[in-house]
């Protein structure tokens, strides 16, 4: 496994003529004749976020045999990185044949058992009530709140979030830093519309 995220790197290899060594290459079947680039079996990537935790975990599987099986499941709830909170609703498998998708089948559940079909194939896990995280943090002398309150930090995209900035006695909040638009720095509450971005703020 190339622990790479989702990308068209799979479209470098399948349209690449031939391998590293000038050799003529099977273009699409996943195999190279005396290549020293390995042959790109699988992608695995989410939409509309890499969320979720999934096995494999997102990027790229290499060399897999013709036919050979791999069980592919996603798991619901905090991503692995802990940027997004999500909900699997199913997945999208494409032959991925000189840089052209095409749907091969789709299924409602949360598991996948993969035949490695001799070419290089994607596999696009499917979000739903997609959330991100907001983390918040102060330095020395004081601490933060965010409203409204969230068991694990993260909101539903579009909404709206006020974190509020409260110093220790004898300190004073001066400003923001972090994903805070430059207008807002020194507005303390901070009320902010969160976008489809996680988002993280430090009050000093």
């Amino acid at each position: 496994m190339i622990d790479a995220g989702a990308s068209d790197l799979y479209a470098t290899y399948a349209i690449s003529p031939t391998d590293l060594d000038g050799n003529a290459r099977a273009i699409g079947d996943g195999t190279d004749v005396g290549c020293y680039e390995p042959a790109i079996s699988l992608v695995i990537t989410g939409m509309p976020f890499e969320a979720g935790i999934v096995s494999p975990s997102y990027g790229i599987i290499i060399g897999l045999a013709k036919s050979e099986v791999v069980n592919c499941t996603a798991t619901s709830g905090v991503s692995a990185d802990g940027r997004y909170s999500a909900i699997c609703n199913g997945y999208v498998l494409y032959a991925c044949t000189n840089g052209i998708e095409t749907e091969i089948t789709r299924g409602t559940g949360a598991t996948c058992d993969y035949t490695h079909p001799g070419f290089i194939c994607k596999l696009v896990w499917q979000w739903s009530d997609v959330k991100v995280r907001v983390a918040a943090s102060a330095g020395e002398g004081g601490h933060v709140a965010v409203s409204p309150p969230s068991g694990t930090g993260h909101y539903a995209t579009n909404s709206t979030v006020t974190i509020t900035a409260t110093a220790d006695a004898g300190k004073g909040f001066y400003k923001w830093t972090g994903d805070v638009p430059e207008a807002l720095r020194w507005d303390n509450p901070l009320v902010l519309k969160l976008s489809d971005k996680p988002v993280s703020v430090h009050a000093i």
